[in-house]
C-alpha cells in the first residue's frame, strides 16, 4: 500500500454528533437493512490472511457495494463523509454491524487501512487499542489500523447499529485531544445501537 502511495494508519478523530439529524434513523436502517446472521472471521497474523469460519456469532452485519443504501437521511451523511474524508475511490463501499442487545459484541481485531466507523442509536463503548471511547447517536470515529472492537455490555437492554466506512485515500484530520473522549455514560447506556463500516480495498 505504501508503494502506492496510500498511508493506511491514521491517528484517530473523533467528530462528536458528526450527524445530526437521527431522530428515527435507527429505527429506518434496523428495519430496511438486509441483515444477516453474522459469522466468525479469523486472521492469520503471520500471513495476513482472513478465513470466514462459518461460525455464527452474537451479532447481524450486512454490506452494501457503494457508500449508498437508499435510505435517503443516511446516505446524506455518507456522502458528507466522503466528502470531508475525500474518499475518492470507485470501490468504497459499506460494512453495517447490528447488536441487538447487550450481549452482542465483536472481538478485538485489526483492518489493513484506515476505517471511519457512524454510530447510530444507543451508546456503546467501543475500544480502541484497549481505551474505551463511548460512541452515541450520530458520532463518527475515524481510526487507523489500530486492534478495535466493542465488547459485551450485559447493562445495555436495548440495541445498537454501526456502520463503518473503510477508505484509503487522505483523510482531513488532527488527532483528538484526551478530552474529546467520553468516559461511561449513566442514562444513555440503556439504549440501542448501529454502528456503519463503509470501506475500499486496498488491491
Amino acid at each position: 500500500m505504501l508503494s502506492l502511495g496510500i498511508e493506511p494508519f491514521r491517528p484517530a478523530l473523533l467528530w462528536r454528533r458528526y450527524a445530526e439529524d437521527t431522530e428515527g434513523l435507527y429505527l429506518e436502517c434496523a428495519q430496511q437493512m438486509p441483515w444477516r446472521q453474522a459469522v466468525f472471521r479469523k486472521r492469520n497474523y503471520e500471513t495476513g490472511e482472513v478465513t470466514v469460519t462459518g461460525i455464527a456469532s452474537n451479532r447481524q452485519d450486512c454490506s452494501y457495494p457503494t457508500l449508498a443504501t437508499g435510505i435517503p437521511r443516511l446516505d446524506v451523511v455518507l456522502q458528507r463523509l466522503k466528502r470531508d474524508l475525500q474518499i475518492q475511490d470507485p470501490r468504497a463501499f459499506l460494512l453495517n454491524n447490528f447488536y441487538p442487545e447487550g450481549n452482542t459484541s465483536i472481538a478485538p481485531h485489526q483492518h489493513d487501512f484506515w476505517s471511519a466507523i457512524l454510530s447510530l442509536g444507543a451508546s456503546r463503548v467501543f475500544t480502541l487499542d484497549g481505551s474505551p471511547v463511548l460512541l452515541g447517536d450520530g458520532d463518527v470515529l475515524v481510526i487507523g489500523t489500530q486492534r478495535h472492537g466493542v465488547p459485551k455490555m450485559p447493562e445495555a437492554r436495548e440495541a445498537s447499529l454501526g456502520r463503518s466506512l473503510w477508505p484509503i485515500l487522505k483523510l482531513q484530520a488532527s488527532c483528538p485531544r484526551k478530552n474529546g473522549f467520553q468516559s461511561r455514560g449513566s442514562d444513555r447506556y440503556y439504549q440501542r445501537t448501529i454502528l456503519c463500516v463503509a470501506s475500499c480495498s486496498p488491491s
